[in-house]
């Protein structure tokens, strides 16, 4: 089995040889990727060749063997890939991590339970890039609400937050009362459509008369 220490031995074949050695220096290549990416140590080692006496004669059949390998090799990236979008998109806490970076990330429709809803709130820490964070039609309810609002308390970079259609209660709005009271940084607020008693208007109207950010809020039923 070639390694990275024959690099230096096979270029200066290829300079001493008429025979085309290319393709050992790639099947030293595909053996060490290999060798280092667990993902791909279950690929039949097609490039493996016979028992072979001298160089020159791996040259002559090294040629099918490492274009059948680039050819796993390819197909198991893409598996690979696709597998990693399949999971993202079974999974919006990982959706949520991986666009955490990114200036707005929209979960909507993803029916979060209060679980899913915790684990996005312990990461809108205050480091956090988010610019627009929507939360449209989840079903957060009272619990997932809470969590939400308890995870914006001390974020600086959230300015916009969009909850519409998400069976928000007294308890979560009373979450976000408090939200409003701690975080400066929050301008737009939208809360539509979600069975707001004439209790929960007055509470978060409460809030909005103390001192906040806020330069919008949508209450649309």
């Amino acid at each position: 089995m070639f390694v990275s220490g024959r690099l230096t031995e096979l270029k200066r074949l290829k300079m001493s040889t008429s025979y085309d050695v290319t393709y050992l220096l790639r099947m030293n290549q595909l053996q060490i990727k290999a060798k280092h990416d667990p993902r791909f140590r279950g690929i039949p080692k097609v490039y493996r060749s016979p028992k072979i006496t001298s160089h020159v004669r791996l040259a002559f059949g090294a040629k099918s063997r490492v274009q059948n390998a680039e050819k796993i090799f390819k197909e198991q990236e893409e598996r690979n890939a696709n597998e990693e979008v399949d999971d993202l998109s079974k999974n919006p806490y990982e959706f949520f991590r991986r666009h955490s970076s990114d200036k707005e990330v929209d979960l909507n429709g993803w029916l979060l339970d209060p679980k899913i809803a915790s684990q996005i709130s312990s990461e809108l820490v205050p480091c956090s890039t988010i610019v627009r964070l929507l939360l449209v039609n989840n079903c957060l309810g009272n619990e997932g609400g809470k969590a939400i609002a308890k995870g914006l308390e001390e974020n600086v970079s959230v300015r916009e937050l969009d909850l519409t259609g998400n069976n928000l209660g007294q308890n979560a709005i009373t979450s976000i009362g408090e939200l409003l009271n701690k975080n400066q940084t929050l301008e737009k607020l939208n809360l539509s459509r979600n069975d707001l008693t004439d209790q929960d208007v007055e509470a978060l109207l409460t809030s909005l008369c103390r001192k906040n950010r806020l330069k919008r809020t949508r209450l649309v039923s």
